[in-house]
């Protein structure tokens, strides 16, 4: 029979191995941070592999601009604890520094902000602000609609027509100036309107653009009727017309002015290339 001491025993040690196994199945974890060991030893100019060695990988890098090699990462920073000290009367005497040390609570993010790959400042960030401006950027994202637009244009297009003063009658192939306009609904990614023509050559084609479709560069197509006559006492007739042209904004203003050139196919089966400047006027 088991005496009461050793069943005590083993109770005692099944409760420990429980605790034990409990403990290690219990893992718990915390968000990477710094303190003041670490950012004491920040200044200007670090290159980003340094401020990795003195602080780590960053909590989150939280914006970045191609304009100015700018890009900002984010560490969160809690304070530093010191053993207090305790007298005999049970009173406890803050130690201003001591051996014994610990980690605190979180006090606040530090922003640091490289400009080409080196520290140009660092400050603390505000979360409640910060949550605040990306909930406003993306609201007025959401809220982005059509807008009207308005570019006038000036262009060389290469255009076909009937000569009937001669005998018999003969296709003519030349390069005419056209003037007019691109308007209609724009938006952020694409741009849906009309492409009309109002000297040299005239006429109106449905558009769709797209925007961006590279670096500043656009891609646009559409369809319409297009006539073209050297004598504007006669008409010499009108000719379907399909366009891909290719939009490539080559100078910024105030306003921009983009080159734009298609290639057109004619219902006779004419490719007809055209080069164009746009103004963006609104």
């Amino acid at each position: 029979m088991i005496s009461n001491n050793k069943k005590y025993l083993i109770k005692t040690l099944i409760i420990v191995l429980l605790f034990i196994l409990t403990g290690c199945a219990s893992n718990i974890y915390n968000t990477p941070f710094v303190d003041i060991k670490e950012t004491i030893h920040l200044k200007n100019n670090l290159s980003k592999n340094e401020v990795i060695s003195l602080l780590g990988t960053p909590l989150y890098v939280d914006n970045g601009f191609q304009k100015n090699n700018e890009i900002v990462w984010v560490y969160e920073v809690r304070s530093r604890e010191v053993k207090s000290k305790r007298i005999s009367s049970g009173e406890i005497i803050p130690n201003k520094n001591h051996q014994d040390t610990k980690s605190g609570q979180p006090i606040h993010h530090l922003k640091i902000t490289f400009i080409n790959n080196k520290v140009y400042n660092w400050n603390i960030l505000d979360l409640e602000k910060s949550i605040l401006k990306k909930k406003t950027i993306t609201n007025k994202k959401e809220k982005v609609g059509a807008r009207f637009y308005f570019h006038p244009t000036l262009g060389l297009e290469r255009v076909n027509y009937t000569e009937y003063s001669l005998w018999p009658k003969t296709k003519i192939l030349e390069t005419a100036i056209s003037i007019g306009t691109n308007l209609g609904l724009e938006y952020p990614n694409y741009r849906f309107g009309a492409d009309i023509k109002m000297g040299g050559v005239k006429g109106i084609m449905a558009t769709i653009e797209k925007r961006n479709l590279f670096k500043k560069i656009n891609i646009i197509i559409g369809g319409g009727v297009y006539v073209y006559s050297p004598n504007d006492d006669e008409i010499d007739g009108s000719t379907t017309f399909f366009k891909l042209g290719i939009i490539r904004e080559i100078l910024t203003f105030k306003k921009s002015i983009s080159l734009r050139f298609d290639v057109g196919l004619n219902s006779e089966e004419n490719i007809l290339p055209s080069l164009s400047l746009i103004y963006q006027l609104k």
